[in-house]
């Protein structure tokens, strides 16, 4: 992640936490109230996720 803003790094973290807490929904069943966020949350995390690769630092920026 080092090649990433701090932008990238955020939405990145915010993609990897709506992706687990979906993951986490789907999986136990002691939560059948709030199953049917899941499918939309593992979406929502990854489109995160891959949105972080247009948040890339150019090559000659040092900070």
């Amino acid at each position: 992640m080092i090649k990433h803003t701090k932008v990238g790094r955020m939405i990145n973290l915010l993609g990897i936490g709506a992706f687990a807490l979906g993951m986490a929904l789907r999986i136990t069943r002691d939560t059948q109230d709030y199953s049917s966020f899941s499918l939309p949350l593992i979406i929502i995390g990854l489109v995160l996720i891959i949105a972080t690769n247009f948040f890339k630092r150019k090559k000659d920026d040092d900070s």
